[in-house]
């Protein structure tokens, strides 16, 4: 029984050269057909998609969107690309994030025009990103994943075909960018940044805010969503570039064009409910909408009734000698960094257009997490559904990653759209090794005070 080397050897292969040149002979090409044929566009329109429908774009503010393309406009005016149409969106989350997709995309997150203090800062950024799209870094990346996942199936005889637009973007959002491909951005982000008129030192004076963020929330301060933070090495030698350009260049003076965290100021945490939890809202009375019964098994041992696996790479326990209330808790408990676990409800109904918040109970015990762009960590998940189809997801809310010695109570409040008719809670432990706990878990819908 030597099959298992067969894929394994080629996966190393095809992972260890890109596709142009890897030498396929016309057995390949052909099995790899599938694969080969999509294009740079298609994948950048699935990964787009996805990740609109999984962050929210962020369209309440037409000045903002005008301040951010008009630098966007000038960065791509001077990139080298010109056999693609570069677009740019701007997304809904608070914690601080750019990133680009294949095809051109590029998208940047409320939270850090929040922490913009310039147009040169955001030159850079921006100039960063399009320079991942130029070099085609994630598309590489994709390309070797998508390749090596189709031989394990076609050699491994589990499908007859790739299901490749199904697999871009769980494929992209699992990727990780080396600190060469990121230095390289570096260099082409101030290039750009001063070749469009903007002075490049914007782009070391972000780095450093990045920096400094990243001491007191290190969890969700990424300059890309794939990358390594910004570490002082990385700091240092794009200084060193800058310092290379002219004596004009940088004497530039870098002005604020639209001050975004004026208009949409910072919120505050609220004490003691988590770093991602939200401050409740004292004017809105709760109503009880659902909760959830952890004391008793489902048909499943180990799962609470009324929950149902979705991922499922390690143990479920109901724990009765860990809990926040009543009889037990829920543990899920993993054993590597890679591993992922949930349990889901079954759809709640909800009605549109109101605020509703989520209260619950996690204890962790020696979580360690794995850098992920959707989350990691113990949290909660939440999809917003319609009659029809799927809405929108908001994910790794309510997290906790590390120890605790007792339960942390944990919220969060949001507002359904105006086509929700019901939604889906989740519990997860995703990305981490660990044990977690769950408990005491409630749905409310907030009204208005009489």
């Amino acid at each position: 029984m030597i099959r298992p080397a067969i894929p394994f050897a080629l996966g190393l292969f095809f992972l260890a050269y890109t596709l142009p040149d890897a030498g396929l002979g016309k057995f390949f090409q052909q099995l790899l057909k599938p694969v080969v044929k999509v294009s740079e566009q298609a994948i950048g329109a699935v990964v787009a998609q996805s990740v609109k429908l999984q962050y929210g774009v962020f369209d309440a503010d037409p000045e903002a969107t005008e301040w951010v393309r008009g630098v966007f406009n000038r960065i791509v005016a001077v990139s080298e690309r010109k056999d693609i149409r570069f677009k740019i969106t701007l997304l809904r989350p608070d914690f601080v994030n750019a990133f680009a997709a294949p095809g051109g995309h590029i998208f940047i997150t409320r939270g850090l025009l929040q922490r913009v203090k310039s147009d040169d800062e955001l030159a850079g950024v921006l100039g960063h990103e399009v320079g991942h799209v130029v070099a085609q870094h994630s598309m590489k990346s994709i390309k070797h994943q998508l390749v090596y996942q189709y031989i394990i199936r076609k050699l491994g005889k589990r499908s007859n075909k790739l299901e490749t637009m199904g697999q871009i973007y769980s494929v992209f959002s699992g990727l990780r960018y080396s600190r060469k491909n990121e230095l390289e951005s570096d260099y082409i982000g101030a290039r750009y940044a001063a070749a469009a008129g903007y002075n490049p030192e914007g782009m070391v004076g972000f780095l450093k805010v990045l920096k400094s963020l990243e001491h007191h929330n290190p969890s969700r301060i990424e300059t890309s969503l794939r990358s390594h933070p910004p570490s002082a090495r990385r700091i240092e030698r794009i200084s060193a570039y800058v310092a290379e350009f002219s004596s004009e260049i940088q004497k530039r003076k870098m002005n604020l064009g639209y001050n975004f965290a004026k208009k949409h100021p910072i919120k505050k945490k609220g004490k003691g409910s988590g770093k991602d939890s939200q401050p409740s809202s004292p004017s809105l009375t709760p109503t009880l909408v659902y909760s959830q019964e952890f004391d008793s098994n489902s048909n499943v041992p180990g799962i609470a009734r009324g929950l149902k696996r979705t991922q499922d790479r390690g143990v479920f326990i109901l724990d009765r000698g860990v809990k926040h209330s009543g009889k037990a808790s829920q543990r899920i408990s993993t054993f590597g960094k890679k591993k992922s676990l949930a349990l889901a409800t079954e759809t709640i109904p909800v009605k549109p257009s109101s605020r509703y918040r989520v209260r619950g109970f996690i204890k962790t015990y020696q979580v360690l997490a794995a850098e992920d762009p959707l989350g990691s960590g113990a949290f909660f998940n939440l999809q917003e559904l319609s009659s029809r189809a799927f809405l929108k997801a908001h994910q790794g809310i309510a997290r906790q990653v590390g120890s605790t010695k007792g339960f942390i109570e944990l919220r969060y409040e949001f507002e359904t759209r105006k086509d929700t008719s019901s939604i889906v809670l989740e519990w997860v432990l995703r990305k981490a090794s660990g044990k977690a706990w769950f408990d005491d878990f409630v749905l409310e819908k907030l009204g208005t005070s009489p």
